[in-house]
């Protein structure tokens, strides 16, 4: 997390200020928020799960995403639903000023922190807008991922690397080794978790504990999914498309909660019971009922989380 960050009193009386403040407040909030989020770097470009947003503003998903449509609309940022990052595109120029001169180490700084971002559409516009006023040297290629017919980096990035570790858990089917977490699973109407972390690892409040998210145990969330909720279409291929939201919900509850695997995978079971007392999820007040995919895309998750399917009694 940053200890601060600039946020100029020409942000109310600009022009961009001014065509949020029309839009309303959640238009003011979300900007304002983006600017000091704990995930936030000096680079304005980062990782934002619209569920952080929302809980940490107070404004609930739909005041968050309405916030953030305002912004995008008028240029003040841009996000990338897949990947879930967000580029407020003057941040930079703000945190750390219009040019740098070739011989400030702060190049250097900018350079590292851009090589450290995960592959995002982000990268190449970003290099574009600062690469010369910041006398970075290397424009990544990362984003070319997201075009099929383009091959991806020599070398794989962190969240790469992550990535095949966890495939790699998956394949063998061999745990890893159990730890013995001291906090138990929350109950999956509980509050959306309240850390962003960028990446896999993260230190500790104390600079030196360094936490792992566990790699996802696809398999067994599947498991629980089928055993707690037979009543909904079943799971048959584990495809790459429902792999990768997947993998997104479980860093964020571990991340979070700085869960080891047994207690994600209790987190999880928990939530499927959840889902399961839900008539309106499980097709028994209306001819629909959700499926897996449904329930791990973002915006569903964060509202099964926060309660917004309970039945009334």
């Amino acid at each position: 997390m940053r200890d601060f960050s600039k946020v100029v009193p020409s942000f109310w009386t600009g022009e961009t200020g001014k065509a949020l403040r029309r839009r309303g407040s959640e238009a003011l909030l979300v900007p304002l928020y983006l600017m000091t989020s704990p995930a936030s770097n000096m680079l304005g470009l980062y990782y934002q799960p619209v569920l952080y947003m929302a809980h940490e503003t107070g404004l609930g998903i739909e005041g968050a995403r309405k916030g953030l449509a305002d912004a995008i609309e008028v240029g003040f940022c841009q996000f990338d639903e897949p990947t879930e990052m967000v580029w407020v595109v003057e941040m930079a120029r703000f945190q750390i000023g219009d040019a740098l001169k070739r011989t400030d180490k702060r190049c250097l700084g900018v350079q590292n922190a851009y090589d450290a971002l995960p592959a995002n559409p982000f990268l190449g516009p970003f290099f574009e807008r600062y690469g010369e006023a910041f006398g970075m040297t290397r424009r990544r290629g990362n984003d070319d991922l997201f075009s099929p017919e383009k091959q991806g980096p020599s070398k794989p990035l962190g969240s790469q690397e992550q990535e095949q570790e966890q495939e790699q858990e998956q394949e063998r089917e061999d745990p890893s080794p159990k730890g013995s977490g001291s906090r138990g699973p929350p109950d999956a109407r509980s509050d959306p978790p309240q850390s962003t972390l960028n990446g896999v690892e993260s230190l500790g409040a104390n600079g030196a504990e360094r936490y792992r998210v566990p790699p996802c145990p696809y398999t067994e969330i599947v498991e629980a999914f089928h055993k707690r909720l037979p009543m909904l279409p079943s799971i048959v291929v584990l495809e790459a498309s429902r792999k990768t939201p997947l993998r997104s919900r479980w860093s964020e509850v571990c991340s979070a909660e700085r869960f080891d695997r047994d207690a994600g995978l209790a987190w999880f079971d928990k939530f499927f019971r959840t889902v399961s007392r839900s008539a309106f999820l499980t097709g028994k007040s209306k001819d629909w009922k959700a499926s897996f995919d449904w329930l791990i895309k973002p915006t569903n998750f964060a509202k099964v989380v926060e309660g917004n399917y309970v039945d009334k009694s």
